[in-house]
């Protein structure tokens, strides 16, 4: 038996499309069983890497938090240390009578103040002999509560001429007192190297 020609035409279009959806469904389920089989080492491979990360990050954070405390604490014992000895100075020189010296413009040098600058507050005015009015910028409200006796000593930081000095003043008698101010540079110095030695090991 024969097929006319739309017979044939029919039964070739009816062959070739039935072939084109079992292509698709054989490259999907191929697909699929890639997927499945790579699926356990990609998930895995994932979350290791989040773990690695988020471990590295609190790492580096401990690191940093442990790094501002010992700076903080460093510094702060500077500053201790440097007061301690610049109030123990002072003390000394009051106890020597250097308040009665300054005041007749004797050299500081003569008790170990040489490399400190030096101001005495009394009645409300202020002599240096080693710097005359240049005494200005450390001399505050805090140096006079001193000198009043509303304070026995104080001890804070103010910049000179762009430099940070630690200043300290103590009772050297009746509405007076003493005033030393030291530079910082040093100080600052091996705070700087301090900061970047923690830098480096923070990285």
């Amino acid at each position: 038996m024969s097929l006319g020609p739309d017979d044939s035409g029919s039964a070739g279009k009816t062959g070739s499309g039935g072939q084109r959806p079992r292509s698709r469904e054989a490259v999907d389920r191929t697909l699929e069983a890639v997927h499945d089989r790579i699926h356990p080492y990609t998930s895995r491979a994932s979350l290791a890497t989040r773990v690695v990360a988020l471990t590295a990050a609190a790492v580096v954070a401990v690191l940093a938090f442990v790094s501002v405390t010992l700076y903080v604490t460093v510094r702060a014992q500077f500053n201790s240390s440097l007061d301690a000895s610049l109030l123990r100075r002072a003390h000394t020189a009051v106890d020597a009578g250097f308040v009665e010296q300054t005041l007749q413009s004797t050299p500081a040098a003569s008790l170990g103040l040489a490399d400190v600058k030096v101001a005495v507050i009394r009645g409300g005015a202020f002599f240096s002999p080693q710097l005359g009015t240049a005494a200005r910028p450390y001399i505050g409200y805090q140096e006079v509560e001193v000198s009043i006796g509303q304070a026995t000593e104080s001890a804070r930081t103010v910049k000179i001429s762009g430099r940070a000095y630690r200043v300290v003043a103590v009772q050297a008698g009746s509405s007076t007192a003493l005033v030393l101010a030291q530079s910082m540079e040093g100080q600052q110095k091996a705070l700087e190297r301090l900061r970047v030695i923690l830098v480096i090991s923070t990285l």
